[in-house]
Parts: structure tokens; C-alpha cells; sequence
């Protein structure tokens, strides 16, 4: 492929992985595991590939990303990407498997399932570094949190609020962090870090913690818009089949 033919998007890129991944695979029957990831993969691809969105979506391993092209004031995918984004949030606690994720703005390439670009590593860095399950914007994608009277009813001010965070070998930081309309309980929170032969440790106990205690400060209280409150509401709550495993 020739220079000319690499073209590049500028967008939003977001990186989830799965907490506890390894013990996962460590501890419980491979088949399960399997199961639960494509059931995974597939609510991914309903939130993200179905309508006329125009996102990308790439999966491997424990590993979920979302690329998103476009400017929230000007482009209806980029404006709703926050409502997808939190769904997605829910969507994996709902079938026990908790994630860390953070969103970056830049130039990328993706193509025929090959990527590249600054901001793939940017979200990844940030999303390796937290130390709870959750979603942050990293200061490049931060124009995600928009005037509220913008045209184009843009999500971003409902959907991330600026707090205190712990990060790995760099202390607290302030950075925004995905909101949820549904409020996850603290068993809510320890069935998710439970699950698939999943075990709190007491390295894993300060993740816990610092779910429930950022989760609960950046739920969204204050009255949600009616359509919104409805979408969000539709789109984060997915049943697991009945014969899934507990």
C-alpha cells in the first residue's frame, strides 16, 4: 500500500479491558469464558454497529475497542458516543466482567481490521494506569464535555463528571469520568469482581473500593432529560441468557 492510499481519521479512540481477566482464564472452564466473551463482543456490536452510527469496532482477547470519527458539536456519532460508552459500562458488570477504559482524541488508521495512531496508545496508557473499574476521558478528548446549548444536544455534560482519581505509580489526578443514570450497588460491585472464579484479594480489594466510592460520586443524580434518561436506560440493560453460568 502506497502513502497515498493511508488515510487518516481524526477522532475519538476508546480502550476497555476486562479486570481480572487472567484469573478468569486461570480459574474457570474455558468454554464459559468463550461463551461469555462473544456474548460480550455481541452486545458490543448491537450498541456500536447497529443504526447509522459510524463507529469501529475491534476486539481480541479481554481487549474492546471503539473508534469514533468526527467533532461532538458537528457530528451526531462523536456527540452520542458518551450514551454508548456508559452502556457499555453497564452491560459488561451485568455479565460480571467489570472493565477500566479511557477515551483519547486524535489521528488514527483503521482499516480491514489493522490500526495505528497516537491515540490508541494514549487511551491505553490511561486505562492500564486506573485503579478501579471505570471510564475516563483523557485531556485530549476532554472537549467531549460540550456547552450544553449546542445544536446538536450533545452528551458529553451529562455523561462525565471531573473528579479525583487513584493511577497507578502517579498518585490522584483529576480527570472526567463516565457517569451511570442506573447506580450500581456496592453487591452490584462485588457479585461483577466476583464472578466467572474471579477472587478479592487483598490486592484486589482497593479496586473494589475505589469502584463503589467513584461510582457512587459520579452518579448522575441531578434530572435527566426524559429521551435520554429513556435511551440510556434501554441501552445499558441487557438480560444474560438463562443458562449462563453465575
Amino acid at each position: 500500500m502506497s502513502d497515498d492510499q493511508i488515510r487518516l481519521t481524526k477522532g475519538y479512540v476508546a480502550f476497555f479491558d476486562i479486570l481480572g481477566y487472567r484469573e478468569m482464564t486461570n480459574h474457570t472452564n474455558f468454554k464459559e469464558i468463550i461463551k461469555v466473551l462473544r456474548e460480550s463482543k455481541a452486545d458490543a456490536e448491537q450498541l456500536f454497529l447497529s443504526g447509522k452510527t459510524k463507529y469501529e469496532l475491534f476486539t481480541f482477547g479481554d481487549s474492546i475497542i471503539v473508534f469514533c470519527p468526527g467533532d461532538p458539536l458537528r457530528d451526531e456519532s462523536a456527540a452520542r458516543l458518551p450514551v454508548y460508552l456508559s452502556a457499555l459500562f453497564r452491560r459488561m458488570f451485568v455479565r460480571g466482567m467489570p472493565v477500566r477504559g479511557a477515551v483519547a482524541k486524535g489521528q488514527y488508521y483503521f482499516k480491514e481490521r489493522s490500526y495505528a495512531g497516537q491515540p490508541l496508545n494514549e487511551a491505553y496508557e490511561y486505562a492500564n494506569s486506573l485503579e478501579f473499574s471505570g471510564c475516563v476521558l483523557t485531556p485530549s478528548a476532554e472537549d467531549l464535555v460540550q456547552d450544553p446549548d449546542s445544536e446538536i444536544s450533545p452528551e458529553g455534560d451529562l455523561f462525565f463528571k471531573e473528579v479525583s482519581i487513584p493511577l497507578k505509580k502517579q498518585g490522584n489526578q483529576k480527570l472526567f469520568v463516565l457517569r451511570q443514570i442506573i447506580r450500581p450497588t456496592r453487591e452490584e460491585v462485588v457479585k461483577a469482581f466476583q464472578k466467572h472464579g474471579k477472587s478479592i484479594t487483598p490486592a484486589v480489594l482497593p479496586k473494589l473500593n475505589n469502584t463503589v466510592r467513584i461510582l457512587e460520586e459520579v452518579y448522575l443524580s441531578r434530572k435527566v432529560p426524559p429521551r435520554l434518561k429513556k435511551q440510556a436506560i434501554s441501552h445499558s440493560i441487557t438480560q444474560p441468557p438463562s443458562n449462563s453460568h453465575a
